[in-house]
């Protein structure tokens, strides 16, 4: 294995562990400043934006990660950026086809997993794709083998997510909606800062733009993974949205939430830590 390959997983790693001791300080931040109640339907909202967005990604991360590394093996930057460019596009594809579905059943799933909670509901929807098109980005980084920019990536997320959460509910707000602003502004924030790292990558040359696609390739690769990726996730947060699903708006279901949520963080920061070294 290359030095630089194995100084890349180095940095992941301990970007990854150190990114998890930022998530448990921010869990302090947010049990002690929002209500049991609110807190549990935080973690609706978190749960039902990493499973929407798993499933709404149907392989295409691991894809373009693959695509991409084959590209800089064979020193072909315009297909590189063809290939990046591509994810984005299917992902784009995907939520058009989609609105439709949201806007007939989103009175249902606004009343089934966010207590008819508008604000919230209308920040699920925004973090979907934004975590989806912030994937396909670190799929590109993995596939560049810009480990480096992986390591910052976890650790600016996890920094600002406790810095924001911090500022605007320990001191500013303690409410339910502001608490997801901040997840999805975390979030937008750290997509522009990808896309301007790919900017400069073509204004370098490491890319060449163009309008080449490769949705076919993509998609063929992607698809036998998909179902795996989904069903991993959905086993990892269906306890907390079938107990919401089956206890509808009562605040007893909340509180049940809220306690199964912190037990199951620490499974999942380790399973995290291990998946990332392994990606890596």
């Amino acid at each position: 294995m290359p030095d630089s390959i194995k100084r890349g997983v180095a940095y992941t790693a301990g970007a990854q562990i150190v990114a998890v001791g930022l998530q448990f300080a921010n869990t302090i931040v947010l049990t002690r400043s929002l209500p049991v109640a609110d807190y549990g339907l935080y973690n609706l909202f978190f749960s039902a934006s990493v499973t929407s967005a798993t499933v709404a990604d149907i392989g295409i991360n691991a894809a373009i990660t693959r695509f991409v590394a084959e590209s800089e093996a064979q020193e072909q930057p315009e297909r590189t950026f063809s290939v990046i460019n591509s994810g984005l596009l299917i992902h784009a594809l995907i939520f058009l086809l989609l609105t439709p579905l949201v806007w007939f059943l989103g009175p249902q799933f606004s009343a089934t997993w966010f207590d008819s909670n508008l604000p919230v509901y209308t920040l699920f929807l925004v973090s979907v794709p934004i975590t989806v098109w912030t994937g396909d980005l670190i799929g590109g980084l993995f596939g560049l083998r810009e480990l480096k920019y992986v390591a910052i990536r976890m650790l600016l997320q996890a920094a600002l997510l406790l810095l924001f959460n911090f500022l605007f509910i320990q001191w500013w707000s303690r409410e339910i909606a502001v608490a997801a602003a901040v997840y999805v502004a975390t979030n937008l924030l750290l997509l522009g800062w990808l896309l301007a790292y790919f900017g400069r990558a073509v204004k370098a040359g490491r890319l060449l733009a163009n309008r080449r696609t490769l949705l076919r390739p993509l998609i063929v690769f992607a698809l036998p993974l998909a179902a795996v990726y989904a069903m991993q996730v959905v086993i990892s947060y269906a306890p907390l949205l079938v107990t919401k699903a089956i206890g509808g708006e009562a605040s007893a279901v909340n509180h049940q939430i809220a306690v199964v949520s912190l037990a199951m963080m620490l499974g999942n920061a380790v399973n995290s830590v291990l998946s990332t070294a392994v990606k890596s």
